[in-house]
């Protein structure tokens, strides 16, 4: 099951540096940025970019930005009595396997949050295709450190001066200055609903939180509800839900999926577009449109099922990401719930 948990990053990433302007865990979020960690349960606040897609699972949480080939950032909390900068050297050979011709640009030891941290930026071919990377490990206790890893692409475009890393590299300093520690002070508060939720659902968020109302089964488990919404069930299959915007290289709902397919082909053993929408349905009293796709994952299949639903006439502001993800083996045991949760959507 364990595995299917991992799926629950299927819109994201690989891997995720020395940041200015550090700021604590009760400080207001920066201008032009996202809270996209809960502090008072993860331990650590994390701020992102505006327009960037949001995800977690029970292990990390994260954010990638749409349309632009492999820019994302991750936080993980791992076990070990290392120190920072103890810990990556040590760990280069499970980090970096498939690794080669590694470079370090910069490298620190340094302080986060009062707490010792290393902070480290480095190229490197992976699989065949060069990554920067951005690195902050962080001491949260003497068995516990928090890992933030920020990656873009190193590949030179043609006809452009920059590659992506180095576009986003300031980005990525960025937030390593703003990513702070926090205390945990208590446990995720499910969302508020006044009214009556569908027969054998649940609230996962309201019009406050993101600006629709989202429902769930009884039975799933709601991991996230601030600014997107993570929930899944006992055997892994999974729901998120966020909000995504149009940008430079994608202003068509075509082009957005297209990006984003390409973007699986970098993270998965296969990938098969199975369908993609032609018209579109109406989720919300808006038009949804829906894409399924299958993938391999270390060997595991899995379906995944991504309805996009826009709220205005183009696609030219603020429109919503489904995803809906199960081994195939589970698919169609939950077939029915996704339907129903596409049905509960509404936005009054």
């Amino acid at each position: 099951m364990k595995k299917c948990w991992l799926l629950i990053l299927i819109l994201t990433m690989l891997l995720t540096m020395v940041g200015c302007g550090q700021k604590s865990a009760g400080d207001d979020t920066p201008d032009g940025y996202a809270l996209a960690s809960v502090p008072s349960t993860d331990g650590y606040a994390l701020y992102v970019p505006l327009g960037w897609t949001i995800y977690r699972d029970r292990e990390r949480c994260g954010a990638y930005l749409s349309g632009v080939a492999d820019v994302s950032v991750s936080v993980s909390k791992v076990e070990s009595p290392l120190a920072p900068k103890a810990f990556f050297e040590a760990s280069h050979s499970s980090f970096m396997s498939g690794t080669k011709d590694m470079a370090i640009e910069e490298e620190q030891e340094t302080t986060i949050s009062k707490q010792p941290a290393y902070v480290v930026y480095y190229t490197a071919t992976v699989r065949e295709k060069a990554y920067g990377v951005a690195q902050a490990i962080v001491k949260a206790s003497d068995t516990q450190l928090y890992v933030l890893t920020a990656k873009a692409d190193h590949t030179q475009k043609e006809g452009q001066d920059t590659t992506p890393y180095q576009t986003y590299r300031s980005t990525m300093a960025n937030i390593i200055g703003y990513f702070a520690l926090s205390e945990i002070t208590s446990p995720a508060v499910p969302p508020t609903f006044e009214g009556t939720a569908p027969e054998g659902m649940k609230p996962a968020a309201n019009s406050q939180v993101l600006g629709c109302h989202v429902f769930v089964p009884e039975s799933w488990t709601i991991l996230a509800s601030d600014g997107y919404v993570s929930a899944a069930t006992s055997d892994g299959t999974n729901l998120q839900v966020n909000e995504i915007y149009p940008s430079e290289h994608t202003s068509t709902i075509s082009e957005y999926f297209s990006a984003l397919a390409e973007q699986y082909k970098t993270m998965f053993d296969s990938v098969l577009v199975v369908s993609e929408a032609s018209t579109p349905e109406i989720i919300g009293d808006c038009p949804g449109y829906r894409y399924v796709i299958e993938v391999t994952h270390k060997g595991i299949d899995y379906r995944v099922e991504q309805m996009i639903v826009v709220r205005s006439a183009l696609f030219d502001s603020a429109a919503y990401l489904l995803t809906f993800t199960a081994q195939e083996s589970n698919f169609d045991t939950h077939q029915a719930e996704w339907q129903q949760i596409l049905e509960a959507l509404s936005f009054s």
